[in-house]
């Protein structure tokens, strides 16, 4: 019973993630096609975006965490082979293997793909001078993004990075030199990463 109650419970959040997807494939589309009737509700998109952008519940470990994992390995420490009896090195490959298929269980990288396009819509939407709560709000979030796991979803974070590229060279050639500083000021966390 215990066993149907997890598959049924994961289904649910299969449906839950499809379902989300739609929605933000949805509220891209209005953003695209209804450009001036919408403004009133970019702000309330562009913060369920960014919220989504951050969506994976399959993934608890941040890469500072795994560090703290291997801060404690002496060099000293004895490895214990008969442990691992049976571990097939071949498999590595496919262990480590980030990519989602359809057939995946994990389906939430969907819904981060889809709040990505929708953040690229918005960017793309604005004004220049709106702007500065883009490099306020959204940088920040698509540079600590630039990390993602599945490739799939990171194309389209770097996709949504160059779209405010764009608007940037735009706002600076209308004369907005604050939006040049505050890509100057960004840059270092680029290089971070």
């Amino acid at each position: 019973k215990g066993s149907s109650d997890l598959s049924g419970s994961q289904s649910i959040m299969e449906e839950d993630d499809e379902v989300r997807e739609v929605c933000l494939q949805t509220l891209e589309s209005l953003v695209i096609t209804c450009k001036g009737n919408i403004s009133e509700y970019i702000e309330s998109m562009r913060q369920l975006a960014l919220e989504k952008l951050k969506y994976d519940p399959n993934f608890l470990a941040s890469d500072e965490e795994e560090d703290e994992e291997f801060e404690d390995f002496e060099e000293d420490d004895v490895f214990d082979e008969e442990e691992f009896e049976g571990f097939e090195s071949d498999d590595d490959d496919d262990f480590y293997d980030d990519e989602y298929s359809d057939y995946d269980p994990d389906m939430s990288w969907k819904v981060r793909k889809a709040a990505s396009k929708l953040l690229a819509a918005i960017i793309e939407s604005q004004q220049a001078d709106q702007l500065d709560i883009i490099y306020v709000e959204a940088v920040p979030v698509l540079i600590s993004r630039f990390k993602e796991r599945v490739h799939l979803v990171k194309q389209d974070i770097f996709n949504t990075f160059i779209v405010t590229l764009k608007q940037t060279k735009r706002a600076i050639e209308l004369g907005q030199t604050n939006i040049e500083e505050k890509l100057r000021n960004e840059i270092p966390n680029i290089i971070k990463i």
